[in-house]
């Protein structure tokens, strides 16, 4: 798996960026229609050359504690089934297996759901706020 990196504005060169922004002759650079895109390009092309990037860490997520135990009692179970020797004995175990594997596919789709609507309710969160910021974002010739 690639190893994604992302801004770490914490070593970031804020002076120079500060000086970087303050050269900027606004008026004249935000002329003329997508003034909110040449905005942010301006803005990230100044992040590019002052902000390092890191190294993010194993996007892989821990599996939760109750699974991990669902988990566990499955596996004892399984190694379980080939020490008996009673049809009976080995029906109530396949059982028990089975009820175990049907509550860790419930919990992994409960989880997933959840996901997903924190993923959507993000998605609109973040188009809420560029609609604003479209509405609200003026530049000194507009005011």
């Amino acid at each position: 798996m690639p190893k994604l990196c992302r801004y770490d504005y914490h070593q970031a060169n804020w002076e120079t960026i500060n000086n970087q922004l303050q050269i900027i002759d606004w008026d004249l650079y935000l002329t003329g229609p997508d003034k909110h895109k040449k905005f942010l390009n301006k803005i990230e092309e100044i992040c590019e050359k002052n902000v390092p990037l890191k190294k993010t860490k194993s996007t892989k997520k821990p599996v939760p504690r109750e699974r991990k135990i669902l988990m566990r009692k499955r596996s004892r179970l399984r190694n379980k089934t080939s020490k008996l020797t009673s049809k009976h004995e080995l029906q109530k175990v396949l059982d028990q297996i089975y009820r175990l594997e049907d509550n860790l596919k419930q919990h992994y789709d409960e989880e997933r759901n959840n996901a997903e609507k924190k993923a959507i309710e993000n998605i609109k969160k973040i188009q809420n706020v560029s609609t604003v910021l479209q509405r609200n974002t003026r530049t000194p010739s507009q005011q």
